[in-house]
């Protein structure tokens, strides 16, 4: 039962990480076409509302929201690299 209950630990880990990739290659997609039409990388009202919306799902599944942005914080910092 414990073994079990740690792989299937181990298999949600391994799909966050490939959802994360993902996350990344989207992000690059549109860092390039901002670039295209010389826009700003940044965006401080898309972080805002992503906030927003990531609090919400937090509180929805039951998970500290600090702790979620806290683990956006480093995933945004990391996107703009």
């Amino acid at each position: 039962m414990l073994e079990k209950l740690r792989k299937e630990i181990e298999n949600l880990d391994s799909m966050l990480l490939k959802i994360l990739g993902q996350r990344f290659k989207l992000v690059k997609q549109i860092h390039r076409i901002k670039k295209d039409k010389e826009l700003e990388v940044e965006d401080l009202d898309r972080e805002a509302k992503l906030k927003e919306f990531h609090e919400r799902i937090a509180k929805a599944e039951n998970i500290n929201p600090q702790l979620v942005e806290k683990i956006f914080s480093e995933i945004f910092s990391e996107a703009k690299k």
